[in-house]
C-alpha cells in the first residue's frame, strides 16, 4: 500500500519533463553479453523477490495448508510483481531513460519531482515502513530451519524451546543474533550475493525433485498441485541452471565461495547425523 501510495503520486501529482535534446542511443549488449548482464542485474534483485515460498518454512502452523500455502505463494508472487512493475512505470514516466541507467536510486530522483527536494527522504520512509512486514517475515523463516534442525538433533537441543506464546525464543535470538553480526562487519551485501546463489541452486533441487517424486512415488498424496507439470516444472529448473552457469561466468568470486560452502555442506550435514545418531544410542 506505501509503494502504491507513492506510485500514484508519480502519475497523479508528478510533472513529466520537457523534451531533452537527443543523444546517441545508450549501448546495449548483444549475445553472451546480454546474458551475462542479465543475469548479474538478477543476481542483485533476486532476494528482492525471494521471500514468496516462506511459507512452507512454517506450514505446520498454518491451519489450512492445502488452500492457503498456494494462496499466499502465488498472492506474494504476483503482488511483488505488480509493485515492482508499477515502481517501474511510475520513475520511467518522470525520468528520461539516461537519467536512470546507473543511478542507484531512481525512485528517489523520481519523487524529487513530485515532493520536491525530500522526495528521496520520503520514499525511504516509505522503504523503510515496507520492511517491517519483511524483517518478520525473514524472521520467521530463519527461526523455523534452525528450529526444524534442532528438533532433527542437527544443532544444540535447546533450541526447539518455544515461549509461552508460541514463538522458538531461542531460535529467533540465534538468527537476530547472526543479522547483528552481519550488519557489524559490514558483510551483508556480500552475504546477499552469496544467498542469491543459494536460493537459485535450493530451487533447482526442488525442481529436480519434483521430477523424482513424481516417478519413484505416483501415488503419494499431494496436496499442492504443480500446475502445467512437466513444462512449467521444467521450464523453471531451466531457468535455474541458466542462471547458475551465468553466476558462475559472470561472478565467479561469489559464485566461488557459493559452491565451496554447498561442497562444504554435505560432510558437515553428515558429521552433524553422525553426532546426532551417536547422541541418541548414547
Amino acid at each position: 500500500l506505501a509503494f502504491v501510495s507513492v506510485v500514484a503520486a508519480c502519475f497523479l501529482l508528478g510533472s513529466r519533463p520537457a523534451a531533452a535534446p537527443q543523444h546517441a542511443a545508450l549501448t546495449m549488449p548483444a549475445g553472451l553479453g546480454l546474458f551475462a548482464a542479465l543475469v548479474v542485474s538478477l543476481q542483485a534483485v533476486i532476494y528482492t523477490y525471494d521471500g514468496w515460498d516462506a511459507v512452507v518454512y512454517f506450514c505446520e502452523e498454518v491451519r489450512d495448508p492445502g488452500r492457503d500455502i498456494p494462496r499466499a505463494m502465488f498472492g506474494s508472487v504476483i503482488s511483488i510483481m505488480g509493485i515492482y512493475l508499477l515502481v517501474n512505470a511510475a520513475v520511467l514516466y518522470l525520468v528520461p531513460i539516461r537519467d536512470v541507467a546507473g543511478n542507484p536510486f531512481a525512485l528517489g530522483l523520481a519523487a524529487n519531482s513530485v515532493f520536491g527536494a525530500r522526495g528521496g527522504d520520503i520514499v525511504l520512509a516509505v522503504m523503510l515502513i515496507s520492511l517491517v512486514s519483511s524483517v518478520n517475515a525473514c524472521q520467521l523463516m530463519a527461526t523455523r530451519v534452525i528450529f526444524a534442525m534442532s528438533r532433527d538433533g542437527l544443532v544444540w537441543d535447546r533450541i526447539t524451546r518455544v515461549n509461552r506464546g508460541g514463538t522458538p525464543a531461542v531460535a529467533l535470538f540465534a538468527t537476530v543474533a547472526a543479522a547483528v553480526l552481519f550488519i557489524v562487519t559490514n558483510t551483508f551485501e556480500t552475504v546477499i550475493a552469496l544467498l542469491a546463489f543459494f536460493f537459485v541452486a535450493n530451487y533447482t533441487i526442488s525442481f529436480i525433485s519434483v521430477f523424482v517424486l513424481r516417478r519413484k512415488e505416483p501415488e503419494l498424496p499431494r496436496p499442492y498441485r504443480a500446475w502445467g507439470h512437466p513444462w512449467t516444472t521444467g521450464l523453471a529448473l531451466a531457468g535455474s541452471i541458466a542462471f547458475l552457469g551465468g553466476a558462475i561466468g559472470g561472478d565467479w568470486t561469489n559464485a566461488r565461495r557459493s559452491l565451496l560452502l554447498l561442497a562444504a555442506s554435505y560432510p558437515a550435514y553428515r558429521l552433524l547425523k553422525w553426532l546426532a545418531a551417536r547422541k541418541a544410542s548414547s
